[in-house]
């Protein structure tokens, strides 16, 4: 992936869709942990301290962190200045500032996707494949495809791909699992993935797929057309300068 340093752009004319991306979160240091811990919200902080495992609590507590630090390089806004609220089903966004963003953690990657308009961010790491899942959750076209997968890495990769496809899209939309994620299907083709909407209720939208690294899929979705996503990655130093 590319990174890059962004100037901070005037409020009103925000830039492109933008990926901010941290890696190796479950080696934070404890110390740095804690730092972090008393940056974020109480609502973070009672969230982050109920995870068991140190790992957990990490991806959690940089997802916030991570969060701000993006607001702040596509906006300009700082964290005194912000009013989180939530939609029905859940979806966190700033009110009146005209930006939106997507938290998604798994494994060793956190990530916030930012935009002008809703966007929708879904990493997962790698792993066995559910066939369960599949037959509950995929349309009847992603069945097919997965089906002609006759290798078991073949279809982990392509489970992968399709499932962080259709998580990144019920985010965009801020349904979560009230969309059925049978109601709609993403295909890969040539040319980018082709969004099938059964319900036509539900809004067009476009799609980046990649693998930050061999073990993990990542999927973002926007709900306007953008030929390009900058991504950019962010060190913990960087992120702990933040928070100073």
């Amino acid at each position: 992936m590319n990174s890059g340093k962004t100037v901070h752009p005037d409020c009103g004319h925000p830039p492109a869709a933008q990926l901010y991306t941290v890696a190796k979160v479950p080696d934070l240091p404890e110390t740095l942990y804690h730092r972090f811990l008393g940056y974020v919200s109480e609502s973070c902080r009672q969230r982050t301290v109920r995870f068991l495992r140190y790992e957990d609590r990490c991806r959690s507590v940089t997802g916030e962190v991570l969060c701000r630090y993006a607001v702040y390089r596509y906006s300009g806004i700082r964290r005194q200045f912000w009013t989180v609220l939530k939609n029905d089903c859940g979806k966190p966004y700033l009110p009146g500032s005209g930006i939106h963003f997507n938290i998604s953690h798994s494994g060793s990657w956190v990530i916030c996707g930012i935009d002008r308009e809703e966007i929708g961010v879904d990493v997962e790491k790698s792993r066995s494949v559910d066939p369960g899942i599949v037959e509950r959750f995929f349309s009847v076209p992603e069945k097919e495809w997965f089906a002609r997968c006759a290798a078991p890495g073949e279809q982990r990769i392509v489970f992968l791909k399709f499932w962080t496809l259709k998580e990144s899209y019920i985010k965009a939309i801020g349904k979560g699992l009230q969309c059925p994620l049978d109601s709609f299907a993403c295909l890969p083709e040539e040319t980018g993935i082709r969004l099938i909407r059964y319900n036509q209720g539900l809004p067009p939208a476009f799609f980046h797929h990649f693998a930050p690294d061999a073990e993990h899929h990542c999927a973002v979705c926007c709900l306007r057309e953008s030929s390009r996503i900058t991504t950019i990655e962010v060190s913990f130093e960087e992120l702990e300068s933040f928070t100073n």
